[in-house]
């Protein structure tokens, strides 16, 4: 009886963890690229519009700091908005100017990439309007 008891906390234990983690971080699938700009030979920030649901969800966009050879699905934006109102300038290879109207909900001043084991920063800007 007890070996039953716990088996079935183990087993219900299992399943919750699996549905956490699958409800903590949801799938992202990129519908659209909507910003490339090449910072320097190494390092480019770009955009994406991301699909969260069927017609009655908003789209969201995601904007990342990544090596040039490199793709965004394993790693974490700098900025996600709930528009594509964004206007973004280059002020060299380490430092961005965005401007922008509409909701943030997710941002952070200074993004970092890994390419060929060296590390690029880049320091963030921007003046937003809701």
């Amino acid at each position: 009886m007890l070996k039953k008891l716990v088996i079935s906390i183990i087993f219900v234990a299992a399943l919750l963890a699996f549905y956490n983690h699958f409800s903590a971080f949801p799938e992202t699938h990129f519908d659209e690229e909507i910003v490339n700009m090449k910072l320097s030979d190494a390092t480019k920030v770009v955009g994406y519009r991301v699909s969260k649901g069927g017609a009655t969800v908003p789209f969201y966009y995601h904007y990342y700091f990544i090596g040039t050879s490199d793709h965004p699905i394993d790693k974490t934006p700098f900025m996600i908005t709930e528009t594509d109102n964004v206007e973004i300038e280059s002020n060299g290879a380490s430092k961005i100017q965005i401007k922008m109207k509409g909701k943030i909900i997710y941002f952070e001043n200074e993004a970092w990439a890994k390419t060929d084991n060296q590390l690029h920063s880049l320091k963030i800007d921007i003046n937003a309007q809701y």
